[in-house]
C-alpha cells in the first residue's frame, strides 16, 4: 500500500476543467471549488498540496477532503468525505474523479441548512448563552429549527442587529470551519487505514541497548479506584480500569512515563488524569503530539468538552503559521498538534 505524491501540475490535472483555485491566506494547502447544477452550492475540495513546496505533504500526513459548499453564507454543508493518498486496487485519480462524479451526482438532493453545524455552533466553548441551550434543545428533539430562530444562530447580524452565534464564534476561532470539517471522519476507519499504511511502510527496529528492566507491570488483582473518588472529572463509569488505577498514584509525581498497553485501554483517559494536574495545580501548559492528523484533531474536538475552561490550540499541515495563529498557540494551555509541525512552532 503505498503512499502518492502529487505536484500541483498533477493534481489540477485530475479535476473537470471547470475547477477554480479558492484564494484563502490561513490554508496551507490549495483549495479548489466545482461548481454544482444548484446555486450557490459548490464542491469544495481541499487537495493536501503544500503552498510552501508544491507537493501534497508527506506521507500519512492527511486525507484529500471534498466537501459541499454553501457559497452564499460561505461555509460548509456537512464534514464530507475523505480520500487516502495511497494507491489500492483503484488509483487516487480514478477515487477522486468517482468522488467528484457522486457529489456533482447528489447535489440537487442537498439541504441547504447543515443542522450538525448548527449544532457546533450552539454547543461551542465559545457561546454562553441559555436561549442558545435552549434552541440545542428543541433542534436535538424536533430535528430542525425555524428561520426566525436560525436568524440569530447564522450569518453575520441577528433581528435585534448584534452579532448571530455563527459570527461570535467565528470570531472567537478563524479556524472553526476546519475544526468542524475534521472533528468525525466520514470514511470508515481512516485512522486504521493509515495505521496499518504506516506499519507496512516501516521496517524492523533493532535495539542497540541491552533491555531495560521491567518498571511496573498492572498486577491482575489491582484494587480499582471507583471515579466517585475523583474530584476533578465526573467520568460516566463507576471505576477506573486496571491501567487507570495503576496510573492514579503517579499523576502527582514529577517524572517520566510510558504507558504500554493495548488499543482501548484508556491510555487517553491516562492522560487526562495528569493533565488535570498539570493545568490546575501546577499551572503549566499541556502539549499533546500525535502522528496522525485524525487523531490529532479528534482529540482537540474532545478536549474541548473535557477541558472547558481552558484555551486549546490545534495545529495540523492544514494551518499555516500565521502571525494570528502564533498569537493563539502562545496563549494556550494545551496544543494540539501532529508530530511535522514539532519544528514549525
Amino acid at each position: 500500500m503505498a503512499f502518492v505524491t502529487l505536484s500541483k501540475e498533477q493534481f489540477e490535472e485530475i479535476l473537470p476543467p471547470e475547477k477554480s483555485e479558492v484564494i484563502n491566506d490561513i490554508s496551507r494547502e490549495y483549495i479548489y471549488e466545482i461548481p454544482t447544477s444548484v446555486k450557490n452550492l459548490m464542491v469544495r475540495i481541499y487537495s493536501t498540496v503544500d503552498k510552501s513546496t508544491n507537493q501534497t505533504r508527506d506521507r500519512g500526513e492527511d486525507a484529500i477532503r471534498i466537501v459541499f459548499w454553501d457559497a452564499k453564507n460561505d461555509r460548509p454543508i456537512g464534514k464530507g468525505k475523505k480520500i487516502l493518498r495511497i494507491e489500492t486496487s483503484t488509483t487516487i485519480k480514478e477515487r477522486i474523479q468517482k468522488r467528484i462524479d457522486i457529489f456533482l451526482k447528489d447535489a440537487p438532493s442537498q439541504v441547504m441548512i447543515d443542522w450538525d453545524y448548527v449544532k457546533a455552533i450552539l454547543t461551542s466553548r465559545h457561546i454562553k448563552s441559555n436561549f442558545a441551550l435552549d434552541m440545542y434543545a428543541q433542534l436535538e428533539t424536533r430535528g430542525c429549527l425555524s428561520d426566525k430562530q436560525l436568524a440569530y444562530i447564522l450569518g453575520e447580524t441577528n433581528p435585534k442587529g448584534y452579532q448571530t452565534f455563527e459570527a461570535k464564534v467565528k470570531q472567537a476561532d478563524p479556524f472553526f470551519y476546519h475544526s468542524y470539517m475534521n472533528e468525525f471522519s466520514d470514511e470508515e476507519n481512516e485512522i486504521e487505514e493509515e495505521r496499518i499504511a504506516i506499519q507496512e511502510e516501516s521496517s524492523e527496529v533493532v535495539a542497540e541497548t541491552p533491555n531495560l528492566p521491567e518498571v511496573f507491570s498492572v498486577p491482575s488483582d489491582i484494587h480499582l479506584i471507583p471515579t466517585y473518588e475523583y474530584d476533578d472529572w465526573s467520568y460516566p463509569f463507576d471505576h477506573f480500569n486496571p491501567v487507570q488505577s495503576a496510573v492514579m498514584p503517579h499523576r502527582k509525581k514529577d517524572c517520566n512515563m510510558v504507558i504500554g498497553a493495548n488499543t482501548s485501554a484508556g491510555k487517553t483517559i491516562c492522560a487526562e488524569l495528569i493533565m488535570d494536574y498539570v493545568l490546575k495545580v501546577l499551572k503549566k501548559r499541556v502539549v499533546y503530539l500525535s502522528p496522525l492528523k485524525a487523531l490529532t484533531q479528534e482529540k482537540y474536538s474532545d478536549w474541548q468538552k473535557r477541558f472547558p475552561d481552558e484555551d486549546i490550540a490545534i495545529l495540523t499541515g492544514d494551518y499555516i503559521l500565521s502571525k494570528e495563529m502564533q498569537e493563539k498557540l502562545n496563549n494556550a494551555r494545551i496544543i494540539a498538534l501532529t508530530s511535522e509541525m514539532l519544528d514549525s512552532y
